[in-house]
């Protein structure tokens, strides 16, 4: 009896440190991140890594990165709050690639969803945004803080 109950902990124990050991390997391949939106006319003074988009009062929304190392995708949830109405917004990872488009209802709020290849991605980088048709005055831009994912 005694050496079942033995062999029944020594399993246990033996079970519970792999499930560990692979949650652990799990969470080492996933990062996530947040960072605030600031409307910067043409991203002016913010460089690659969104460095000087932060005025001190987000006022555009905010964006909610993912990445999946294992799988190689970040996925960027993106909301828009201030925008301009029902109006669609080219959406970059700044300096780096076009990511799609986003549409902003009446009230000027819009949401989407992007996945995208983790490679080239730099370990902090930004999200930038502008308002179609791409002109100046009129342009409205928004610019991420800097986003580093662990």
């Amino acid at each position: 009896m005694k050496k079942l109950f033995a062999v029944s902990v020594f399993v246990a124990m033996v079970v519970l440190s792999t499930v560990s050991f692979g949650t652990g390997v799990v969470a080492q391949q996933a990062g996530n991140a947040q960072a605030d939106l600031f409307h910067k006319p043409f991203g002016a003074g913010v460089d690659c890594q969104g460095n000087g988009a932060n005025t001190g009062v987000p006022d555009g929304g905010f964006v909610n990165a993912h990445i999946n190392r294992q799988r190689g995708v970040l996925t960027l949830n993106v909301h828009v709050e201030n925008g301009l109405p029902d109006t669609t917004y080219d959406v970059f990872v700044r300096c780096i690639r076009v990511l799609g488009t986003l549409t902003t209802n009446s009230q000027g709020v819009g949401n989407a969803t992007f996945k995208t290849p983790a490679a080239g991605i730099p370990p902090t980088f930004a999200i930038d945004m502008h308002a179609q048709p791409f002109q100046f005055p009129t342009l409205d831009t928004l610019v991420s803080e800097p986003i580093t994912l662990p």
